[in-house]
């Protein structure tokens, strides 16, 4: 259909055509790209497009910087260059452009003119453009300005306009949009990106000694957790602007200067039948930073992957060989028949010579430099403490990588068998728990608790601790930080499923560098949770974008040391309803700074006190939170009647009396209620 319609339209446009193309001159731009492509090529108006924009770097001079983070999908329409060429000067008018410009100069084709023509012979390549608020942004960059982009086309470029804004409101059919995570922060349509610099955050205030610390995401299957550790490998990466800015205190390194990062990805998935679990994970890290070492470093680290656990065996071969070499050669009278003598010394020394090479070659190819599994397993039979070793090993590489840090993500955990996911969690925390590495593992945590279930079967009646299942007390070991990711306000819904549709609405479409960059100004300063959200409070009649920037501002905020410093000390008297354990504190203040940023991005309005309380019942109780969050209603009986159709360990949690100081506030304020659980429960997907 849209090939037939552009047929019309150029068929129609032709007669004009020859007297518009002489009359509208190129520019340098237009030119160049007119001859990156040959004569008979065919290319699509998004090809036209690219090319301009790769040319002088005009992703960031044009549309205000909005084709930065834009990548157009192909488009269908074909043609030769120089006939895309004709049809845009089709598209303007000379004698108009000439009186505006009040000069002698005759009007010229620029790059904003080209795509702006382009556009509109193309309708899948105008509305990209007008999702993307690059075409209002491109026309307020003409030169000389206009009001109107009428005021410069020909009639047939007036009319091909006109039938783009008409059709331009709702499209005739939806693409087929893949299943893939978001690669990029221009792609985030839900929000993610503001969580993923809070999460950012946390993880660079984290002490460069203080061992390896994992994080846990955890959401079900679909809700984007791949799609957040791409946005999260962006936000650590050195081009992450925003993030310095935001939160420059704590990228700065002891010697005042940036540590950068690199980011490590690792497929649980894809490497579980490989036996060690630990060794593709060590393999990956190695391979992914070699890079980043010094040339000695990556020397010495070659040198004791070659060797390690066969230096033995090498100078056993080596020595027994040229040791017979050296006997018969001095004591040729061992020999028995003198013939002999000059082909036995020859032949010995060949012999040592070739014995020598072979244990040096099967010695490579039996090696760790490999990256061989099977190598792998065998060195642990080869090593004495080998566990000691690798882990030893594994330390000097992340100190060599200094001041450079290092995030390992690892993905599709909760695909994996049971054993793989219990042997690799348990690796992380025994082989790798001495370096400076950031582990951050993304995972249902449902898929987790049951596979701790089955592979410690038969500890679970000797195990037990109200409110949790076995996995969980496991988890809480693996992990020190646990979050969920964030929910979306019902507005920011609405917005992707109309994108999903290919919908727009006409309302005015205000630039989000701006907006983002006021909102970012203005919680810059706050010093608390309180002040911040106070300030998101204030917009409440505001536009929806400048509500969502300052909201995604304000979560990003919660991260920042001097917020967290005094959040730990707001939440100090609530230590009273906590296990009597050092960790449980540094727990309340990590999900509670979370919880608060999923409660700004997901715009619950959530007051500071049942915010902790819920915290706290998630943290001791999470079977018992989990319960509530599907029926909030029943916490009007805990003290009281349990429901009869529960667990008998739900129902004893119910009449528990520590689990009734919790959700009565104890001392320090009123009790959880219904509605405060309907909220939380909205916060997070």
């Amino acid at each position: 259909m849209a090939v037939q319609e552009n047929e019309r339209e150029t068929e129609r446009s032709a007669e004009s055509s020859e007297a518009y193309s002489q009359q509208l001159a190129l520019t340098p731009t237009v030119e160049g790209v007119l001859k990156r492509f040959s004569p008979d090529e065919v290319v699509t108006a998004a090809d036209f497009v690219n090319a301009i924009l790769d040319s002088a770097d005009h992703r960031k001079a044009y549309a205000a910087g909005r084709f930065a983070e834009l990548t157009l999908v192909e488009t269908e329409e074909r043609r030769p260059a120089e006939e895309w060429l004709t049809y845009i000067q089709a598209m303007f008018d000379t004698s108009r452009m000439q009186s505006l410009e009040s000069s002698s100069v005759a009007p010229r084709l620029h790059g904003r003119l080209a795509i702006l023509g382009l556009a509109m012979l193309d309708g899948d390549l105008y509305r990209q453009l007008s999702d993307a608020g690059s075409l209002e942004a491109l026309q307020q960059e003409v030169e000389p300005p206009i009001q109107d982009l009428n005021d410069i086309l020909s009639e047939r470029g007036r009319e091909m306009y006109a039938e783009r804004l008409t059709d331009s409101t709702v499209y005739d059919t939806v693409p087929p949009w893949p299943d893939d995570p978001v690669r990029a922060a221009g792609q985030d349509q839900l929000g993610r990106g503001a969580f993923a610099r809070f999460l950012a955050g946390r993880i660079r205030a984290v002490p460069a000694d203080a061992g390896a610390y994992s994080v846990h995401l955890y959401a079900p299957w679909g809700a984007g957790k791949s799609s957040l550790l791409n946005l999260l490998s962006g936000e650590l990466s050195p081009s992450s602007r925003y993030v310095d800015r935001l939160l420059r205190i704590a990228t700065l390194g002891l010697s005042g200067r940036r540590r950068d990062w690199s980011v490590v990805r690792f497929n649980a998935w894809r490497n579980q039948h490989i036996d060690p679990p630990w060794w593709p994970l060590l393999d990956t890290i190695y391979r992914s930073t070699k890079g980043r070492l010094a040339l000695w470093h990556r020397f010495l680290e070659w040198g004791w992957r070659l060797v390690d656990g066969r230096i033995v065996f090498l100078a056993s071969l080596a020595l027994l060989l040229w040791g017979l070499a050296i006997i018969l050669w001095f004591f040729p009278e061992l020999l028995e028949l003198g013939a002999l003598e000059g082909a036995a010394k020859s032949v010995t020394t060949i012999l040592a010579l070739v014995g020598t090479v072979w244990g040096g070659i099967t010695a490579f190819n039996r090696s760790l430099l490999l990256g061989s599994a099977r190598v792998a397993a065998t060195y642990k039979e080869r090593v004495h403490d080998p566990m000691t070793a690798i882990c030893k090993r594994f330390k000097k590489l992340i100190r060599r990588l200094s001041p450079r840090r290092v995030a390992v993500f690892i993905d599709d955990l909760d695909r994996c068998q049971s054993k793989y996911v219990v042997d690799l969690l348990e690796g992380i925390q025994t082989l790798f728990r001495d370096a400076p590495v950031i582990f951050v593992i993304a995972a249902d945590n449902h898929w987790l608790n049951a596979c701790f279930a089955i592979e410690y079967e038969k500890l679970a009646p000797h195990i037990r601790e109200e409110g949790k299942k076995l996995g969980t007390l496991f988890l809480e070991k693996a992990f020190r930080f646990s979050t969920p990711l964030p929910g979306a306000p019902d507005e920011l819904k609405r917005q992707y499923w109309q994108h999903l549709l290919q919908l727009r609405s006409g309302d005015d479409e205000e630039d989000p560098e701006l907006v983002r960059q006021g909102a970012e100004s203005e919680v810059r300063t706050a010093l608390g949770e309180q002040e911040v959200r106070e300030i998101v409070e204030a917009s409440a009649g505001r536009t929806f974008a400048e509500r969502q920037a300052l909201r995604e501002a304000a979560a990003v905020r919660m991260a920042a040391p001097e917020v967290v410093q005094r959040l730990e000390h707001t939440l100090k008297p609530y230590s009273e309803l906590l296990d009597p354990n050092p960790r449980s504190m540094k727990r309340l203040v990590n999900m509670y700074s979370s919880y608060r940023a999923l409660a700004l991005l997901a715009d619950i309005d959530i007051e500071q006190h049942p915010l902790a309380l819920w915290t706290i019942l998630s943290a001791r109780w999470p079977e018992l939170a989990a319960h509530l969050e599907e029926y909030p209603d029943q916490i009007q009986g805990i003290g009281h009647q349990p429901p009869e159709n529960i667990d008998e360990s739900l129902k004893e949690l119910f009449r528990s009396t520590e689990v009734e100081t919790v959700v009565g506030g104890g001392s320090l304020g009123d009790k959880l209620q219904e509605a405060d659980i309907e909220k939380c429960r909205s916060m997070h997907a």
